[in-house]
Parts: structure tokens; C-alpha cells; sequence
């Protein structure tokens, strides 16, 4: 029987895709603010707070829109949900997901992994998958690769890997149409999908889909292996998943530290007992070479 075991994915885990980090998606912000002022405008927006949060976005120097828009929610909540759907979108390319040169394409190696496992251990729940960020990258990856190599007809394990939990904990740009949902994994400029996506995203904890945290606390309370992907391991964000509290039953917690400093590191080790790959590898040489599946 394999380990039941989550995934936790933050930013860097799309970043092999295309995705921008936390800064760059601050200046993508700025910049569609100016050059897509009209579709602002569109959603009722004077020209003067587009404006403000624009100067807002650059003079508070932050790499993250969730903090400035979290301290700023009563100004900005509505703008900036807009802002970072319209920004995102543009990154959602199929191509970039099957590049073969790629060479830190772990979702491949995901999905080899997840093929090679027994329909009895996927149809289990033995794995699932936590995540901080707003694309759907990985979950329209695994539907579309194990549509390609299962085939049309239906199949348990095909089933299987595409209903694999991801849960995003602070939503997502909306449920793909392989999910019943109406909003493809393509680049738009339409105003009314954009203002669909933004009504997904869940930044506060006034917003928060209350039964997706119990199902994410649920599933780290049960793993007997968890795994830090691209992960900045913030406060706040392991204050969300109360994750010391919910994770004593497991001392099998390993995590990527792709730039983090050695002060960060001991601090996550010591707070968190998070044993941290020192050598600051990519992802898929995070599994390749120290942690395999």
C-alpha cells in the first residue's frame, strides 16, 4: 500500500510552466492596469481609483497583492480580484505544459508516478493536493495526459487521476469544463470570463470556503507523507491550514527551499519539523535525486 500523501504547492510549483512569481505578478498587475484601463472601466471602476490602486500596487513595494490587498480590502478587494484574474489568464498555455525540453517538468514525473500506482491505492484517496495558487495548471495537465495516454473510453485509473483532490485554498480562476465548469485553460481578454474568474478568488478569511479548509485539514491530519512544493512556507498561510496542530501524527514532512536563507530555513525546521532539501534543488530534482516518489 503506498503512503497516503499530500501535496502542499505554492507558487514556485507553476513557475516551471510559465507562471510568474509573487513579484512578477505584482508588475503584471501594474501593467494591465494601464494598458486594460477600458475593461476597468467595463466593470464600473472611475477612472480615479484605477488609478489610485495602480500608484497603491507600485508605491507599496510589496511582491505580494494578497498582503496590500488584505490590508487594503475595503479600497481595493474588488479591483484587485480583477487585477489578478486578468494578469493570470494570460499565462494559462497549453503548449508550455507538454514542452518536452522542459527540463523542470515535474508534473510528468507526477503523473508517471500516478501511473504506475494501482487503481485500488488512486481510487483510495492516496493522494491529494493542497494549493495556494490561482491557475489550474496541474489539474488540467493530469486530465489532459491521461486523456491523451488512457484514451477516450473510460478507464479507472484515467478516472482516477483526474478526480485527484486539489484544493485551492484561496480559489482558483474557476473549475475547468473537464470539471463541469465553464472556464478553459486559455488566455482571454473577455471582460465578462475575466470578471467570472475574479468571482472565484477567495483572498480573506471572511471569504474563505469554510468546507474546503476542513477538507484540506482533513487530509493533513490522515497523511503519513507530506510533501512542500515551490512553497514559501509564510505565517499565515501554515496558520491556515493549522498545520502544526493538524500534522502531529506525521514525521514524514519534507520540503523544497529553493532560495530561502539558511536563518529562514532553521526557523521553519524548528517551528515547523520540516526537513528542507539544504541544497536548494528545482522540484523535479527535489524527487529525482533526494526524495523520489
Amino acid at each position: 500500500m503506498t503512503k497516503r500523501t499530500v501535496f502542499i504547492l505554492g507558487a514556485g510549483a507553476s513557475m516551471p510552466y510559465g507562471f510568474p512569481s509573487g513579484h512578477k505578478l505584482v508588475g503584471d498587475i501594474v501593467g494591465v492596469l494601464k494598458s486594460k484601463k477600458s475593461h476597468f472601466s467595463s466593470w464600473g471602476f472611475l477612472e480615479k481609483e484605477i488609478d489610485n490602486f495602480r500608484d497603491a500596487v507600485v508605491n507599496s513595494v510589496t511582491d505580494a497583492i494578497d498582503d496590500l490587498l488584505i490590508q487594503r480590502k475595503e479600497e481595493f478587494l474588488e479591483i484587485g480580484k480583477l487585477a489578478i484574474a486578468h494578469a493570470l489568464t494570460y499565462y494559462e498555455i497549453e503548449h508550455k505544459l507538454y514542452d518536452r525540453n522542459n527540463p523542470e517538468n515535474w508534473y510528468g514525473y507526477l503523473f508517471e508516478h500516478l501511473k504506475g500506482m494501482s487503481s485500488m491505492d488512486l481510487e483510495g484517496g492516496t493522494n491529494s493536493i493542497i494549493t495556494f495558487n490561482y491557475d489550474r495548471s496541474l489539474e488540467h495537465y493530469l486530465s489532459m495526459a491521461s486523456e491523451g495516454f488512457y484514451g477516450l473510453t473510460d478507464n479507472v485509473k484515467k478516472r482516477a487521476i483526474q478526480n485527484i483532490p486539489i484544493i485551492h485554498i484561496h480559489g482558483s480562476l474557476g473549475l475547468l469544463p473537464i470539471h463541469s465548469g465553464h472556464f478553459p485553460y486559455e488566455p482571454t481578454s473577455d471582460t465578462e470570463v475575466i470578471f467570472g474568474m475574479s468571482r472565484n478568488l477567495k483572498l480573506i478569511d471572511e471569504e474563505a470556503d469554510v468546507s474546503l479548509l476542513a477538507k484540506a485539514h482533513s487530509l493533513l491530519q490522515k497523511a503519513e507523507r507530506i510533501r512542500f512544493l515551490g512553497f514559501g512556507y509564510h505565517y499565515t498561510n501554515l496558520k491556515k491550514l493549522e498545520f502544526t496542530l493538524n500534522t502531529k501524527q506525521c514525521s514524514d514532512i519534507k520540503g523544497t527551499a529553493y532560495g530561502l536563507s539558511e536563518p529562514d530555513m532553521d526557523k521553519i525546521r524548528t517551528n515547523y519539523k520540516i526537513n528542507l532539501d539544504t541544497n536548494g534543488k528545482n522540484i523535479l530534482r527535489f524527487f529525482r535525486e533526494w526524495d523520489p516518489l
